[in-house]
């Protein structure tokens, strides 16, 4: 098992994997719900819109998938069957899918030639609206954090041993904050339901930063 996340209303467990079909799982019973995918290759994020209709995952195809192109979907989570394919991406790295609050938007956090960017999709066209970075000088990503309130967006990024987060302006990704590098690979990060304060959370600590300090 590669990726699992749980839908917000609670309702769907969703599951992917290397070389595994996506599968979701009805939380009430604990079925198998079906799930139609052709990412014979694997499945390596998942993340529901906000009302929980909608799901996207990020797989690869192919008994011998390449590993390296990473094909996305916009998947209807009653039917579990796909409803909007997207631009396949060749990349090094890909983590932290995330979809905005208002359901509208899709970012994902991408590696290649050694540099992190991100990528901005629009979920009604499924077309990439932008691309924004480098974001770190390090070959591997790690997960973001949009704000409730949809305003700012937090990269965590960079090597183990020296990472970088910068909170981003969601409109025109400009940085308004850079939170002081720490050692110690981030593994997460979340805002507060207020956007106030975001938590990280790294190698056996986690830290909570009053956003009002830093912003600018």
């Amino acid at each position: 098992m590669w990726t699992f996340t749980l839908s917000p209303d609670r309702r769907v467990l969703a599951i992917g994997g290397q070389s595994q079909p996506l599968q979701l799982w009805d939380t009430s019973t604990w079925r198998e719900r079906p799930a139609v995918s052709d990412f014979d290759g694997g499945v390596g994020d998942l993340c529901f819109t906000p009302d929980s209709r909608q799901f996207i995952a990020v797989g690869y195809r192919g008994k011998h998938a390449d590993m390296e192109r990473r094909f996305l979907q916009l998947c209807d989570t009653a039917s579990g069957e796909p409803v909007k394919n997207f631009t396949a991406q060749r990349v090094l790295y890909s983590r932290g899918l995330l979809v905005s609050p208002t359901g509208e938007r899709a970012l994902l956090h991408i590696s290649d030639d050694n540099v992190g960017t991100i990528q901005e999709w629009e979920l009604a066209t499924g077309k990439v609206m932008r691309k924004v970075g480098p974001v770190d000088q390090g070959a591997t990503p790690n997960p973001l954090a949009w704000s409730p309130d949809g305003r700012l967006v937090a990269v965590t990024a960079g090597y183990a041993g020296n990472t970088l987060i910068e909170v981003l302006d969601a409109k025109n990704w400009k940085v308004v904050a850079k939170l002081p590098a720490y050692s110690g690979k981030v593994n997460a990060a979340i805002f507060t339901s207020d956007s106030k304060f975001l938590v990280s959370g790294s190698d056996g600590r986690g830290i909570i930063w009053d956003l009002s300090k830093f912003l600018k």
